[in-house]
């Protein structure tokens, strides 16, 4: 049995005192022993019953502040394979067969500085993505009713489907570092990917391979899981994953499949988490934007290179030729 004590203060159900009304007036909203003790004991007897009823380890109220405090960990995504490596549970597939795939990554020059300098990859939380897909806008989390569960004990089901719905929107409030295979047919760049990530401040492109991206991080300090995996492209009523957390982790519309997207999630659910990083492990090469003129491109790439001279990283302008 759990016993919670709840104290209704002054002013909850109504006005302490008013001058207009009177006393007499104010007690009936909520200040006298007579309306105010029914409320508290009804209050406390609700969560009495609620609790002599729950069953399993904890009280039902004791669950739900779990499932409001439900963190994700590598076990909630049992349905697929994952192998652990320097501290991130990887993909089993991309631990066999693609650890020296380069990968890339689009930011802003300043952010490629603060990571050299600061050592730290910023991972920021999907929920502050600009893409809806990435806050599960589409799948219209609180209609789905996809994998809800049924009991004859309607408390139970509540239960249950309360935990579940939980679970599956913390999957939108985990920390991402997106990553593409920017592979294409004719050429090693990307035009619109390029275009995609430009903006008003100047942008690079970085290259590392999935294996020294795992190997760069410092996992020492992170409590929570660290999951990497390839994003897979889908006609959601087709998933198999419908319903489980690797679903609305690495699964987005087919629309999306030009991304070619590599992501490594940190189960935080805070604003931003930096991770320890070892620059000169992670980074093989850096590329200018192409909308960058030739002449700063030049400035940015003295700068670098003066800066960081012991990293020994190439640098230069993009192959496409958009600004002179």
């Amino acid at each position: 049995m759990c016993f919670v004590v709840i104290h209704i203060g002054v002013g909850y159900f109504g006005v302490a005192r008013s001058d207009r009304l009177g006393n007499a007036r104010a007690s009936k909203c909520g200040t006298s022993n007579w309306y105010r003790f029914p409320r508290f004991f009804f209050l406390y007897g609700l969560i009495l019953v609620y609790d002599y009823e729950s069953s399993g380890s904890g009280s039902l109220l004791e669950e739900c502040f779990n499932v409001m405090a439900y963190k994700i960990t590598i076990n909630d995504l049992s349905v697929d394979d994952y192998r652990l490596i320097n501290g991130i549970f990887v993909h089993k597939y991309i631990a066999d067969t693609k650890l020296n795939t380069p990968i890339f990554r689009y930011l802003p020059f300043e952010y490629l500085l603060s990571l050299i300098k600061n050592k730290t990859l910023y991972v920021a939380n999907r929920s502050s993505f600009t893409d809806l897909t990435e806050k599960g806008e589409m799948l219209n989390l609180k209609c789905e009713s996809t994998m809800l569960v049924s009991y004859r004990n309607k408390k139970e089901e509540k239960r249950m489907n309360a935990i579940i719905r939980e679970r599956r929107e913390s999957a939108y409030h985990v920390c991402a570092s997106c990553w593409t295979k920017d592979t294409h047919t004719y050429s090693n760049e990307s035009f619109l990917m390029w275009k995609c990530y430009s903006g008003s401040q100047p942008i690079c492109r970085i290259e590392t391979t999935i294996g020294d991206l795992i190997s760069s991080i410092s996992t020492k300090e992170i409590t929570d899981d660290i999951i990497l995996s390839e994003m897979n492209y889908v006609d959601y009523k087709q998933s198999k994953y419908m319903g489980n957390i690797q679903h609305y982790l690495f699964e987005k519309p087919l629309a999306y499949t030009g991304e070619q997207e590599v992501r490594l999630y940190v189960m935080s659910n805070k604003e931003q988490v930096e991770l320890n990083v070892n620059p000169s492990a992670m980074l093989k090469k850096i590329l200018i934007s192409p909308f960058i003129n030739n002449e700063f491109s030049k400035i940015l790439i003295e700068y670098f290179n003066s800066e960081f001279a012991e990293l020994k990283i190439p640098i230069k302008k993009s192959s496409i030729i958009e600004n002179k």
